[in-house]
């Protein structure tokens, strides 16, 4: 069995972090929410650990870097916002994956099919 979860993360980014560049922070929420892989205060400190630093290198391209400058001029607000993308989307799908009952059930087991 599989569950399958539709989910416009582009539209959440827009909507709680103001760009689209938080798409894949709406994601990393959904996934989270779903899964409980990680807690939030794990995803919360690993956006500090990446974000909080002197230099912003998303995912190594200067162009990104010069776009999130530009948006956000402080690296505080990007942090912020992103984390609101985040925390937004992880109890949405929080709420998806109790309805739904998928194959993970308590504290992370995987139940048989």
């Amino acid at each position: 069995n599989a569950s399958v979860y539709a989910f416009d993360a582009t539209h959440l980014a827009l909507e709680v972090g103001g760009t689209e560049l938080s798409t894949n922070m709406a994601m990393i929420g959904a996934c989270t929410g779903i899964t409980r892989v990680v807690s939030m205060d794990a995803l919360d400190q690993a956006l500090q650990d990446r974000f909080g630093k002197r230099y912003v290198a998303s995912g190594g391209t200067a162009t990104l870097d010069e776009a999130i400058k530009k948006k956000y001029a402080k690296k505080e607000m990007l942090l912020k916002k992103n984390m609101e993308t985040i925390r937004k989307s992880y109890e949405m799908s929080s709420k998806w994956a109790e309805e739904a009952q998928p194959a993970l059930a308590g504290a992370g087991a995987i139940t048989a099919a």
